[in-house]
């Protein structure tokens, strides 16, 4: 007598399978989605990397006066916003990180930190010492410390004297929208030659130490 469908035996042996299948599966696409994502922000920084170069290359020894991260306040009409100033340079849209679950830039206009704008800003009150400033960031992005803040770190390990001599980031995520297994604060920068890395925000903390 022909069967005209599966015993109950057959059909948990199929339900059994497919929630194998399943449950082998979904890590693997959560984990090629946060690498898509991982992608698609680095090339964003590789754009904006490309945009600082072109800015340095037309203003030499200067970088953009910009607030280094916008305030989660409502903004401030004086508040001059790094994707704005490099709106020539570097496309709107590559200013938003696609791992950004904080709506850094529905709300700031960027999903990125300028980190060298913490120090423009401080700086943008005293305008006798602004060229001093603008040499002493170049100083930081191109090759990292000259001395100073490491003077001001007696006793500093060989390991912190090492991070903090590392040139500065130019931009990285607000956040650690990335995180690894390995670096479980991990967050994506780009550099001031557009090389972009994924960095510990341990390293980043101990970098700008002061």
């Amino acid at each position: 007598m022909k069967r005209n469908g599966f015993t109950l035996i057959e059909l948990l042996v199929v339900i059994s399978i497919i929630t194998l299948l399943v449950s082998i599966i979904l890590p693997s696409v959560g984990k090629a989605r946060l690498y898509a994502k991982q992608v698609v922000c680095s090339t964003n920084l590789k754009a904006i990397g490309t945009g600082f170069i072109m800015y340095m290359d037309e203003h030499p020894g200067y970088l953009p006066d910009a607030v280094g991260r916008p305030s989660d306040n409502p903004p401030d009409p004086n508040e001059i916003i790094i994707s704005d100033v490099m709106e020539t340079y570097v496309p709107k849209k590559a200013w938003k990180c696609p791992a950004d679950d904080q709506a850094f830039f529905e709300k700031l206009g960027t999903s990125y930190e300028y980190l060298p704008g913490h120090i423009l800003t401080a700086a943008s009150g005293m305008p006798a010492f602004q060229d001093v400033v603008y040499e002493l960031v170049i100083q930081l992005v191109t090759t990292g410390d000259d001395g100073t803040v490491a003077a001001l770190q007696p006793g500093a390990s060989p390991e912190v004297l090492e991070q903090i001599s590392r040139p500065w980031p130019l931009a990285l995520d607000m956040d650690s929208f990335h995180p690894t297994s390995k670096m479980p604060e991990g967050l994506q920068a780009v550099f001031y030659n557009s090389d972009v890395l994924l960095i510990d925000w341990q390293d980043l903390e101990s970098m700008m130490s002061n």
